[in-house]
């Protein structure tokens, strides 16, 4: 909800530089600034306590948290939230709340921050204003979302934004469909391969699929051949992983192996992000078919 805004005792834990906050239960607090966990002392007393405000946000989001749905994902104001109860799969509440700026991030900001030199920038710009496929990756919190959406906001094109959870913002022409998970009956799904379909009808000038986890790689690999542009990101903790991570995906979607390999050629560039010291892009490349590997482009 546009509005909504979350609880002083967790906002007061993002101070500067913290992009990430995590607690395990009432007595395991850590916060991310972009390298290693830190400790810090945790805003509840009892798990009881926790549990009870992740419903309260869940509910007031929109989403469902209880004892029959015990894992939700939502967004309030600029955060998003990973909440999952203590059930059969958590010995305790737990929550991840990732805190996204709250204007746009742009490829100027991602310079000045380092996370990407001129020559990347450049080459970067040039391959959206050309129409190309990138596929970006990297390892959690390496800034996949970040960089999608600088990439968005530069192309100056209609993009089609598919998210599981709304991080990525856009203004007309552009615009988001939303992933909608089943009601309470267990019905009344809308996958991101529905929403891909759905989004072709509507005349854009490009896809983009915050994370492809599945089913809808089918989809998108269909439509990059069909002659429509992509921007997506792809969980890979290197540039050489990639494509065994498309092959896994195309198993996923009962791809065959050498068609997934085919299609994939469809994807112009790669670009690999990592996260030691600082975020920023470690490689760009190319897919190769024979054999399916990644490699890298000296820039």
């Amino acid at each position: 909800m546009e509005f909504m805004e979350i609880p002083a005792q967790l906002e007061a834990l993002f101070t500067k530089g913290v992009t990430d906050l995590m607690l395990i239960g009432s007595g395991q607090c850590f916060i991310d600034r972009g390298g290693s966990l830190e400790r810090v002392r945790s805003p509840f007393e009892t798990d009881a306590e926790l549990s009870s405000l992740l419903i309260e946000l869940a509910l007031e989001s929109g989403s469902r948290l209880d004892l029959s749905k015990p894992m939700a994902d939502f967004s309030i104001s600029n955060f998003r939230f990973s909440a999952q109860l203590r059930s059969a799969v958590s010995e305790h509440p737990m929550v991840t709340i990732r805190r996204h700026p709250k204007t746009q991030v742009t490829m100027e900001h991602l310079l000045a921050s380092r996370f990407l030199t001129e020559s990347q920038a450049h080459f970067l710009e040039q391959a959206v204003k050309s129409q190309k496929t990138v596929l970006i990756s990297g390892a959690t919190s390496s800034g996949k979302t970040t960089l999608l959406g600088a990439l968005v906001h530069h192309s100056a094109q209609r993009c089609a934004v598919i998210e599981e959870t709304p991080e990525i913002k856009v203004s007309a022409p552009s615009f988001s469909l939303i992933e909608r998970p089943n009601n309470q009956e267990g019905v009344g799904l809308i996958s991101q391969s529905e929403l891909l379909s759905a989004a072709l009808r509507m005349r854009p000038d490009r896809l983009v699929l915050g994370e492809v986890r599945g089913a809808e790689f089918a989809a998108l690999l269909q439509s990059v051949n069909n002659g429509h542009p992509a921007l997506a990101t792809l969980h890979a903790r290197s540039l050489c992983e990639v494509p065994n991570r498309l092959l896994l995906l195309g198993q996923l979607a009962n791809i065959e192996r050498d068609l997934v390999a085919q299609l994939a050629m469809g994807i112009d560039y790669l670009v690999q992000l990592e996260n030691l010291e600082t975020r920023r892009i470690s490689q760009i490349g190319k897919l190769k078919i024979a054999p399916f590997e990644a490699v890298p482009i000296e820039l």
